[in-house]
């Protein structure tokens, strides 16, 4: 059975403002955005392949997706895929994130849109 994408959007919302004795509430909230962006991004590539997206599996399809979104007239599902994946790298590679409650909360929306853009 193929694992749902939607449930790493529910595990962001679930952890975004758990603090626990040896981790920061940083620490769950740069998490919520990297599951938030990557239910996003494995609901869209599942989508994408039943559309004839063939992925890699490597690297640059985080990039490729957006660009077939877009040949595809899904402007706004590329950009929001964009974003997320921005936010994502900041969150997982940035020693600091600005504004990071906004950030979580704004990640956490625009993977809600894109999955029920393309349901």
């Amino acid at each position: 059975m193929a694992f749902d994408w939607r449930e790493y959007l529910e595990l962001a919302k679930a952890i975004k403002d758990l603090k626990g004795e040896k981790f920061s509430k940083e620490a769950s909230q740069r998490s919520a955005v990297s599951r938030a962006y990557y239910s996003a991004y494995g609901f869209a590539l599942s989508f994408a392949e039943r559309f004839g997206y063939r992925k890699t599996g490597r690297s640059e399809d985080h990039g490729k997706i957006v660009k077939f979104f877009r040949s595809k007239g899904l402007n706004e599902v590329s950009e929001s895929l964009r974003k997320l994946r921005k936010r994502r790298n900041v969150c997982n590679y940035e020693n600091r994130v600005q504004n990071i409650d906004k950030v979580v909360e704004h990640s956490i929306k625009l993977a809600e849109k894109i999955i029920q853009t393309l349901s």
